[in-house]
């Protein structure tokens, strides 16, 4: 898998005459919606696989009074995805400037960046200039030229819950961590390998202020500490406060997985 930032993309035009089938999205969590996304595209045959995504997740800076928290942080967004056959990632650097563009002129400046064969998109897409531009709009706005669009309708796990990046925030924040594991089809792990941190009566302390991901209600969680860049694996326990998350000391620095 090979990464591109968009400016690259769209200016020095690396996949001008490359054969692209396309996807775009956040892709926050990576849940099994996205990997059916992601399934199209690596199946396409004859085609590089092209996954464009966001650095930041725009909802964290439009509406960050309302934002629950990054299902999985940078890291760990291309971590995951580094494990499918995917081409090319196209990464988003979201600024003020992006997101005045409109759905129009984004989906101009993809089409115009790379050969452009196919494009999936979910059924609750939208991008564009207060995200007015919807998977309609897209297909719609593709017609003309002739190029494939697939809008993949909303996954439903047990026939009950849809599986969206919005359930899985609110399963983590309940403390349901069967149901956001089920949804995401892999266990929520929150990373810390970046964080600050303090000690204090033999614990390690991570404001909550500094931690980006969502956090469960207050109370005293069993969970498996995953040293970066190993496969050490080791049972803890933890304690998330109103204040802060409260860690043995050496589990700092390491992705804390909450097993169902």
């Amino acid at each position: 898998m090979k990464l591109i930032t968009f400016d690259e993309f769209s200016q020095e035009l690396p996949l001008a005459d490359t054969r692209s089938a396309v996807t775009v999205g956040v892709f926050d969590g990576v849940h099994q919606g996205h990997q059916l996304l992601i399934d199209s595209i690596v199946s396409r045959e004859h085609a590089a696989s092209v996954l464009i995504t966001f650095k930041q997740n725009p909802k964290a800076m439009l509406h960050h009074e309302q934002f629950l928290g990054h299902i999985t942080t940078f890291p760990q967004k291309l971590r995951i995805l580094s494990e499918y056959c995917i081409d090319y990632l196209v990464i988003i650097d979201f600024t003020e400037a992006f997101s005045m563009l409109t759905g129009m002129e984004f989906f101009t400046m993809v089409a115009a960046s790379c050969s452009l064969e196919y494009l999936v998109i979910g059924e609750n897409f939208h991008c564009g200039s207060q995200g007015k531009f919807s998977s309609r709009n897209t297909r719609d706005f593709f017609t003309p030229s002739q190029i494939h669009v697939d809008i993949i309708p909303s996954l439903l796990y047990d026939g009950i819950h849809t599986v969206s990046s919005t359930a899985v925030r609110k399963a983590v924040t309940m403390g349901d961590f069967s149901l956001a594991g089920k949804l995401m089809g892999r266990p929520f792990a929150l990373d810390l390998a970046e964080l600050p941190f303090s000690r204090s009566d033999g614990m390690v302390r991570i404001d909550i202020e500094d931690i980006t991901q969502p956090l469960p209600p207050p109370g005293e969680y069993r969970v498996v500490s995953v040293p970066q860049g190993t496969e050490r694996r080791s049972a803890v326990s933890i304690a998330v406060t109103g204040r802060d998350v409260c860690v043995p000391d050496g589990s700092e620095k390491t992705e804390l997985v909450f097993e169902s």
